[in-house]
């Protein structure tokens, strides 16, 4: 039986998909500063964690674009090309200002982390929905994820893999809510 407050939350949740991550981005906050209490909440490593975001966040943010304009087509190709184009260029800013070099191998494997923020921000991979919120805080998880892992000494291939799950996970649950009907499209 559906209760009242269930049915005045659902539809709010199904428009605020970021909701979840963000409870999972405090929940994982709160475990990686138990298990690694000397590192992980230290000031230093929490601005570590903002610069990191800062370059996954914004070509999530271009990604985000097209994944809610279902990709791209005739009529909005030239749009969200040079959108992304702009977002790209300027997350590359981002991790110039961070590394001080201009290295082009420095974001190989990125793609991923921005592929999993959005997808766990409430993106679908399907196209037309997402929000830019969801992706913001997709990206500092995997970033949380990321740092938390190699505070806690996991080797890289480990982290993909992690990263490869939390991707399945919010696919499958993107197309449970859809299945049952909570979702905003028809």
């Amino acid at each position: 039986m559906t209760t009242p407050a269930r049915r005045a939350i659902g539809p709010w949740l199904a428009r605020n998909s970021w909701v979840g991550p963000l409870v999972a981005l405090v929940v994982l906050y709160v475990a990686f500063s138990m298990l690694a209490p000397d590192s992980f909440p230290a000031a230093g490593n929490l601005r570590t964690m903002i610069r990191q975001t800062a370059v996954v966040g914004i070509a999530a943010l271009g990604m985000t674009m097209v994944v809610i304009l279902g990709g791209i087509d005739l009529s909005v190709g030239s749009i969200v090309a040079f959108t992304t184009v702009a977002v790209a260029g300027i997350a590359g800013l981002m991790q110039f200002s961070r590394l001080t070099v201009g290295d082009p191998t420095v974001a190989s494997g990125l793609e991923l982390d921005i592929i999993a923020a959005v997808v766990i921000g409430g993106g679908t991979l399907s196209g037309g929905e997402g929000s830019v919120l969801g992706s913001l805080v997709g990206a500092m998880l995997m970033t949380e994820i990321k740092t938390g892992g190699t505070r806690l000494g996991l080797a890289n291939w480990v982290q993909e893999i992690i990263t490869g799950v939390i991707i399945i996970v919010a696919v499958a649950l993107d197309r449970l809510r859809h299945r049952k009907g909570l979702g905003t499209r028809d």
